[in-house]
């Protein structure tokens, strides 16, 4: 029972309230196998009608092991009514770059999303925004992680990810209060603590089109704002 559960180990930074919207059950089976000394443990979990915050209604499936001192990722799913999403990959144990011990092969993590409610998911993250969002995401992200080099190494320098987003617009009128309709695509690369975003997107009323590079010189934009004609937007 996922909401039992989180009533006696409420995480930090978790409000009361976000503890009262956890909901739903989780089942995890663990077995292990192989030497003593070096297990191999494999991890399966379930979990049926989920619900956090926004996120409601959602079904998780998850299967991967521990072999030596990686993790991998064979399948995590998550789908609702908001969306689905899947991921697939491995990473190392951060202490298995430590001193003594042999620089293990950087981690990688594949994910990719399909028809998600923009605002629900800024929502379940947390975000507020003065207006609702109307769009629905889909899009991938390929993930790479150095291994650290020192226990100081800076995590965003080791961290380089490519992802790709397309936005379909939405129209939904029962929802109350002032709504944004978008839709376009957006490109993001991150390598050495650097990042960009091309994007090219478009409301009712106006396009938005350009590039943003943020790195250690600081922040460069480069966009270009004009008017649109009104565009047809889905309704769901």
């Amino acid at each position: 029972d996922v909401a039992r559960a989180a009533a006696r180990l409420v995480p930090a930074g978790l409000t009361p309230a976000d503890a009262a919207s956890i909901r739903g059950t989780v089942a995890v089976v663990v077995t292990a196998s192989g030497p003593v000394a070096s297990p191999k443990v494999d991890v399966a979990a379930t979990g049926d009608k989920l619900a956090y915050r926004s996120l409601d209604g959602a079904r998780l499936g998850m299967r991967s092991s521990i072999i030596g001192n990686r993790v991998h990722v064979h399948q995590l799913d998550l789908s609702s009514p908001s969306g689905s999403l899947q991921a697939s990959g491995e990473i190392a144990w951060p202490e298995a770059a430590g001193s003594g011990n042999p620089s293990p092969a950087p981690g990688r993590l594949a994910v990719r999303w399909t028809d998600v409610d923009l605002n629900r998911a800024l929502l379940t993250a947390g975000q507020t925004l003065p207006v609702s969002i109307g769009a629905r995401a889909s899009g991938r992200a390929e993930l790479r992680l150095r291994p650290a080099r020192a226990a100081i190494d800076d995590l965003w320098s080791r961290l380089a990810a490519d992802a790709s987003v397309s936005l379909q617009p939405v129209h939904d009128s029962s929802r109350r209060g002032a709504r944004l309709s978008v839709g376009g695509q957006a490109q993001l690369a991150l390598k050495e603590g650097s990042w960009s975003v091309r994007h090219a997107l478009t409301t009712s009323t106006a396009s938005l089109a350009g590039t943003l590079v943020v790195g250690h010189a600081g922040a460069h934009f480069a966009d270009h704002l004009s008017s649109a004609p009104p565009h047809h937007a889905r309704t769901g």
